[in-house]
């Protein structure tokens, strides 16, 4: 019984271990305006892109800047990168 005791609180602690280096990681990156690591994107809603980690968000807030001529492209530059728990409501 002590074994699996044992078994199961290096297991739980190595779990832990393995997402607080994740989570470190993507803030670490967010903080210097770069591209989360351990994040997967899954939706673009005009200036936000939602990159969901293991139990945390990393969202990309965009300004856009729009050309006065109809012949410019729209130009998205990013503004800065938010790290929040699923959670979080923007609005």
């Amino acid at each position: 019984m002590k074994r699996k005791l044992e078994d199961a609180a290096f297991t739980l602690l190595s779990i832990l271990t393995i997402w607080g280096v994740m989570f470190g990681v993507d803030t670490f990156r967010a903080s210097r305006q770069e591209k989360p690591v351990f994040c997967i994107e899954i939706y673009n809603a005009g200036s936000y892109q939602y990159r969901i980690g293991l139990f945390y968000g990393v969202y990309e807030h965009y300004d856009e800047y729009i050309c006065p001529m109809d012949s410019c492209p729209i130009i998205n530059a990013p503004h800065e990168y938010i790290v929040a728990p699923w959670f979080f409501n923007f609005k």
